[in-house]
């Protein structure tokens, strides 16, 4: 077995670290006492709260959503190809929160889509 050479070997390079104290450290609660306790939610807008009237589901299929929404499947489905209509695709199909259908019943009846042809 032949020897190892500790010249060829490379050195360590680890430096020593000043270690910080308590007091340098900041204190996350006191510079930030806004952020105690749990997060606020923010307010649901009246859509949603009528979309959870009529029992709409957290996360809503394409066909549903369209259903919800009173327009045709291939409307929601456009939407969807020219992200009008924000979804999400876990598998083979679509799938859309009901804060998204929200927003996207909001826009169109303020005018902001194109009408359903």
């Amino acid at each position: 077995m032949a020897k190892k050479n500790s010249s060829i070997m490379p050195q360590s390079r680890t430096k020593q670290r000043k270690r910080s104290s308590p007091a340098d450290t900041p204190k996350l609660y006191e510079e930030h006492s806004e952020h105690r306790g749990p997060m606020p939610v923010p307010p649901m807008s009246p859509v949603e709260q009528s979309l959870i009237k009529m029992g709409a589901p957290e996360v809503l299929t394409m066909r549903e959503a369209a259903s919800f929404a009173k327009v045709s499947y291939g409307y929601v489905a456009r939407m969807v190809r020219e992200v009008k209509l924000v979804a999400y695709k876990p598998g083979k199909s679509y799938m859309i929160r009901r804060e998204a259908l929200a927003d996207f019943i909001t826009a169109k009846q303020a005018g902001k889509l194109e009408k359903n042809v």
